[in-house]
């Protein structure tokens, strides 16, 4: 059809020659709406939608779970967990007639990409490649309400010690000891520090510190509260499941550790753990990372800055228990997918 000629009857507009102006002037008017509100995301797409307007629309991910604790089928044990006959507890098969718990865009893999770019060796950049493919993200992110459950007990947990009413701190800012105590006994953190303060035992100061990290707890005059968002989660483990993955990699003081988590968060998703921090190295170092002094990462080096989101993985139970120490940390079935999860809801709209 000629530019300027009125569409046939039963034409669509949108696709006729004037539509195309119309068209230009929808995407546009949305992307001076990203641009706007700085959505990194958006702003990317509605790029390519006025260069090549070739992008197909973005289609949505439905995640599925069983019904909720008062249904059949379900029963809780008091702990947060629960017991489910019969159903498959993480990435099951399409949608069944579950009750079902939100959606989640099926977002493209900007991320990754931007991560693959970024490498600069190209065996590194190909290594990257085959992990990505493995890592599935194409794979739909799904959660059951028991396995959500499960995996967010000791955040759950925490949220409901805290409570509406708050903890006092010390004057040096930690948890006092009676509660340091408490913690220990309730979530199994013994092997991670002995003696009462919060500085003593490592599982309990990094439970709080990435509950922080996460927008569930903040401090206000020597108080530990729950924010506003956690007074919402603290009763809905697949929502609270969700927003544990749409923070990961965990963004710490150490702003440097975002890149090192994806790599992690990768590795992860596609069960490729036997040399994780060696690989983690070596991929920050075909991006560039390197010591003070000039010298190339070590597994070390990697296993320090990817510390925080590994920690928090530790916390769901996303890593099998090490049958030895010194043994690469293996993902169990649910971290993969809380790993994918990750993954496909990075980064958030807003960052």
């Amino acid at each position: 059809m000629v530019s300027g000629e009125a569409p046939q009857p039963g034409e669509d507009p949108a696709e006729a020659g004037h539509g195309a102006p119309m068209r230009q002037r929808e995407i546009l008017a949305q992307f001076e709406a990203a641009i706007a509100g700085l959505r990194t995301r958006e702003i990317q797409i509605g790029l390519r939608q006025l260069l090549g307007d070739s992008v197909p629309p973005r289609t949505a991910e439905t995640v599925t779970i069983p019904p909720d604790a008062r249904a059949p089928g379900y029963s809780g044990n008091g702990n947060g967990a629960g017991t489910d006959t019969g159903r498959t507890p993480v990435e099951a098969g399409p949608p069944g007639p579950h009750a079902t718990y939100g959606t989640r865009p099926g977002r493209e893999a900007a991320p990754v990409t931007g991560l693959i770019d970024a490498i600069r060796t190209p065996s590194a950049r190909r290594q990257m490649q085959r992990l990505t493919e493995d890592a599935e993200l194409e794979r739909p992110s799904q959660v059951d309400a028991t396995t959500a459950a499960h995996m967010v007990r000791p955040y759950t947990w925490l949220l409901n010690w805290v409570g509406p009413e708050g903890i006092r701190l010390t004057e040096a800012g930690h948890l006092p000891p009676a509660q340091v105590t408490e913690a220990m006994c309730e979530l199994n953190l013994a092997a991670d520090g002995h003696g009462r303060r919060e500085n003593q035992v490592r599982g309990v100061r990094q439970l709080r510190e990435s509950a922080q990290a996460m927008g569930l707890l903040r401090k206000q005059r020597r108080q530990l509260l729950l924010t506003a968002r956690a007074g919402e989660l603290r009763s809905d483990p697949p929502a609270l499941w969700w927003h544990l993955a749409e923070r990961m990699p965990l963004r710490s003081a150490a702003a440097g550790e975002v890149q090192p988590g994806l790599v992690l968060l990768i590795c992860f998703a596609a069960r490729s753990t036997d040399t994780l921090h060696a690989t983690i190295a070596r991929m920050l170092s075909a991006i560039g990372w390197m010591n003070s002094d000039g010298s190339p990462l070590s597994g070390e080096d990697a296993a320090r800055v990817t510390s925080c989101t590994e920690t928090v993985l530790r916390r769901l139970g996303a890593l099998a228990d090490d049958p030895c120490p010194g043994y690469a940390p293996r993902p169990t079935p649910e971290g993969v997918a809380f790993a994918r999860a990750a993954l496909r809801t990075w980064p958030r709209p807003g960052d």
